[in-house]
């Protein structure tokens, strides 16, 4: 062999080596159930970077980055750690209890079926992912507390829909300020293309089996990207609808790297007299 293909070969076993080194795999499981966390969010504290775990719970990072990461799923407690002080490979979540008041429904009437939110709005322009992990949030108003309502189905105005990366659906309730506050669904619903009707331009979601019943003023249906993994991946095609013909501001919006994960209002478009809003409805089944 020469010194040359020697030369050659050291230099490319070292640069293997390297990239190898460079990357470290961590696995997110339940705490509990030891079962892997698919479509985590796992970001970086100041936001820079953003990636998601894969359907066995797996997620990849550069080993040199030494920001903390904010791990988070729905149905578990958020998670930050630190790649230099943790130990191991394996990151365990703690599923989350949530503090809500039970709502009985066995003795009262089923009067009917209705759809709130915004059913129909002549589109004013559209929005997707920024590629840092995004999230939309619709506000929902039912107009009588003293009724209960079951959702039954979400549906989310879409000119298109793209795959690419994994949308999750969230519904809300309402904190004290008036900002989305606790996820109310017990497990991740992962929007797919089979939810999306190309002929009438929506996403259609069910979430019968689900049985969450609203008994409050209002609550929001949130659509979140996760994260693009990758610096130059092309970002997901997919396209929400807004309408600028509702005068109340219903949207909020939060993205990790724009705002810190804070929720504010969306601002009206240029031109616009009425702010944007994502064109978001539920149909519901209607107790008392």
């Amino acid at each position: 062999m020469s010194k040359t293909i020697f030369l050659f070969l050291c230099v490319f076993s070292y640069s293997v080596t390297a990239f190898a080194q460079s990357e470290r795999q961590f696995r997110i499981v339940d705490s509990i159930t030891k079962e892997p966390i698919p479509y985590a969010t796992v970001r970086s504290i100041d936001y820079k970077i953003g990636t998601f775990t894969d359907t066995l719970g797996f997620f990849t990072i550069n080993s040199s980055f030494t920001d903390s990461l904010i791990i988070s799923s729905v149905g578990y407690v958020n998670k930050k750690i630190s790649q230099q002080a943790t130990v191991g490979d394996v990151v365990y979540l703690e599923q989350l209890i949530k503090e809500l008041q039970p709502i009985t429904v066995k003795k009262r009437n089923l009067i009917g079926e209705k759809l709130f939110g915004i059913l129909n709005g002549k589109k004013s322009t559209i929005w997707g992912s920024g590629g840092y992990g995004d999230e939309f949030a619709q506000k929902i108003l039912f107009p009588d507390t003293n009724k209960f309502y079951k959702i039954k189905t979400i549906a989310i105005g879409a000119e298109r829909f793209d795959a690419t990366i994994p949308m999750i659906l969230h519904i809300y309730s309402i904190g004290k300020n008036g900002l989305p506050y606790q996820d109310l669904l017990s497990k991740k619903i992962i929007i797919t293309k089979d939810h999306f009707n190309k002929k009438d331009k929506k996403i259609i979601i069910d979430i019968t089996s689900e049985n969450m019943y609203i008994n409050e003023g209002s609550c929001f249906v949130g659509v979140e990207w996760l994260p693009v993994p990758s610096k130059g991946q092309r970002l997901p095609t997919t396209a929400l609808l807004l309408t600028d013909e509702i005068p109340e501001r219903l949207t909020y919006s939060r993205a990790f790297f724009y705002n810190k994960d804070k929720w504010s209002m969306t601002l009206s478009m240029s031109g616009q007299v009425n702010p944007s809003n994502t064109i978001i409805s539920i149909k519901v089944d209607v107790f008392e």
